[in-house]
């Protein structure tokens, strides 16, 4: 129920982030967004973003952050890298996509996961999340090609976005029980932060946004999407193995798509709406036919 919560975290920050990046006069509920003058850009937008996250929850757990091994550190900034990466992809795509296709591709990482798994890992995943994970790949299909098959540049970023989050399920679901839970987090945040940080300095050269609009879309994803999410993801995993959740986390797809209907107006093709049946279908065939003792 929890990460359950976390997919309308995340829904709901794609309308939320897309508008902090370009103009959205028409935006609906959108926290001021509407009348930003400057959106801000994509390596900026990150670095703040995990930049607070990551100083939210050190702050609140220094003692455990300081106390973090040599090998703990390396490993947490290593998955930091993955989620980096997934993060760079999507919100790059998100500025040559929709919010509801960005939505939706994202979630191929229910597919990419327990493949990437059986491959690195060697270790197959059960047959109900093998079955979810294949009804909600048919149904992201249907998604991205409503009328044909044919991926742009915004949705191929997206594509390589649910790659790297693959990853960062798995290295999550093998090293999530060999750190504190607040250290780990705090790590990832803070590499993110980094990394976004420089390349905004190398690239990007621009000043901090000053717009009302823009802070309450970086506030509000750094508490809500960054924070909230993270520590529910990584402690989540100490217990649910790492396809499981991934199919969980494919509800951040209709999440996707309904905020993106309820904020932007974006509507889906009958299609469509096929495509996130049979993604919510998949992530019930997972959860409710799963073993009732599934090694982590």
């Amino acid at each position: 129920m929890a990460l359950l919560g976390v997919t309308a975290a995340w829904g709901a920050a794609f309308p939320v982030v897309k508008c902090a990046l370009e103009h959205c006069p028409d935006i609906r509920g959108g926290l001021g967004l509407g009348s930003v003058d400057r959106p801000t850009e994509p390596f900026l937008f990150l670095s703040l973003r995990f930049a607070i996250g990551a100083l939210l929850v050190g702050a609140a757990s220094i003692r455990t952050v300081r106390s973090l091994t040599r090998r703990q550190v390396i490993v947490g900034s290593g998955i930091g890298l993955a989620l980096c990466a997934g993060y760079v992809f999507q919100t790059f795509g998100l500025q040559r996509t929709t919010a509801s296709n960005a939505g939706f591709l994202t979630g191929l990482y229910v597919v990419l996961t327990p493949v990437l798994g059986a491959m690195v890992l060697r270790k197959l995943p059960a047959w109900s999340t093998a079955a979810g994970a294949l009804i909600a790949f048919v149904g992201l299909l249907l998604i991205a090609s409503p009328t044909g098959v044919r991926i742009g540049l915004g949705d191929g970023l997206v594509v390589l976005c649910a790659f790297c989050f693959a990853i960062h399920f798995l290295l999550l679901g093998r090293f999530a029980g060999s750190a504190p839970l607040a250290g780990l987090v705090t790590l990832q945040l803070a590499v993110t932060a980094v990394v976004t940080g420089l390349l905004s300095l190398a690239t990007e050269r621009t000043p901090i946004p000053t717009e009302s609009g823009t802070w309450v879309a970086i506030l509000s994803t750094a508490i809500l999407a960054t924070v909230f999410a993270f520590l529910i993801q990584t402690g989540a995993q100490r217990f649910i193995p790492p396809s499981r959740t991934a199919v969980i986390l494919t509800m951040e797809s209709p999440m996707a798509a309904l905020f993106g209907f309820l904020m932007l107006n974006e509507r889906l093709t009958a299609r469509g709406w096929i495509g996130g049946g049979l993604i919510v279908a998949g992530m019930l065939v997972a959860e409710l036919m799963a073993p009732a003792k599934e090694a982590v």
